[in-house]
């Protein structure tokens, strides 16, 4: 009887999982799928390559943060785009960042080649010293370039195709290849030095000096007299403004004389005094702002 009774309950379960399994497989597949993800990556960018050589060779070369190996480097394959170059020579205390770099932005499929020149500037000297040096051109129609004077760095870049001209006053000019001097410099230390022939002039004459209207002395000296004269003048001009009340006050005929040719005494070198004064004043202001014969 019991048997019975769990036989159709077993049954009923059984159904009713059916149902609901059903149900549900119908809900998910009323529902849409759910859309793939789109993929982070695009299309892989266009290859480059880039050849470095320095001179001198077996520097160590990077590009883009990643080591090369000594130079020369054949062309290596690269990310199109801004692209950096790095040399370092064996000495790290001999790094120059301006000649041992380049940056450069590299088309797809461009192949690069980098030249960088890591010698050392060469030093010219001569003898005398200064010298003026000018360069060449290699090509007739360009001008001369002024370089500066010695003692002077060039790069051997700078150096090599031209030649180069040493000239100074009283000595014959030296025109030199460049690129012998920069053979000369690897064997010297780096340093050249020229010797000018002279020719035999005679030495410059020195440059004059001032004039005496240009001396700061004679200025404040001639300032200094014409203040005192004109000091002079108004006292000596006082003295005879005195001398001639007292003419005035005088009652006996020889005082009035003797008080009369002191005053015109005391007017005349009163007016003396003013005028060398305000002539020795003028002159020395004068001299001492228009700079005349410094």
């Amino acid at each position: 009887m019991t048997s019975n009774l769990r036989k159709p309950r077993a049954q009923g379960w059984v159904a009713f999982t059916a149902a609901f399994a059903l149900a549900a497989g119908t809900a998910l597949a009323a529902e849409p799928p759910a859309p793939s993800p789109a993929l982070p990556f695009g299309p892989p960018p266009a290859p480059a390559w880039v050849g470095v050589v320095t001179d001198p060779p077996g520097a160590r070369v990077w590009i883009n943060g990643l080591d090369a190996g000594p130079s020369p480097v054949s062309p290596v394959e690269i990310v199109s785009g801004r692209t950096v170059i790095r040399a370092f020579r064996g000495d790290p205390r001999r790094f120059q960042p301006v000649e041992d770099g380049r940056t450069a932005d590299v088309a797809p499929g461009e192949t690069l080649f980098v030249r960088l020149d890591l010698r050392d500037p060469v030093l010219l000297r001569s003898d005398p010293e200064p010298a003026r040096i000018t360069l060449i051109p290699p090509r007739p129609d360009a001008r001369d370039v002024a370089a500066g004077d010695t003692p002077l760095r060039l790069t051997p870049r700078r150096l090599e195709g031209w030649r180069v001209r040493v000239g100074a006053r009283g000595y014959a000019d030296s025109v030199l290849s460049g690129s012998a001097i920069v053979d000369l410099a690897e064997g010297a230390n780096g340093s050249v030095a020229i010797t000018l022939r002279s020719l035999g002039l005679p030495p410059a004459a020195p440059p004059p000096g001032p004039s005496l209207l240009g001396r700061r002395w004679l200025h404040w000296a001639l300032i200094g007299a014409g203040t005192a004269l004109t000091g002079g003048a108004a006292v000596l001009r006082h003295k005879g403004d005195r001398a001639y009340e007292a003419y005035l006050d005088a009652t006996r005929p020889a005082e009035i004389a003797r008080l009369y040719d002191r005053t015109i005494h005391y007017d005349r070198l009163s007016s003396v005094a003013l005028g060398v004064g305000q002539v020795a004043l003028t002159s020395g202001l004068f001299l001492f702002v228009s700079g005349i014969g410094r």
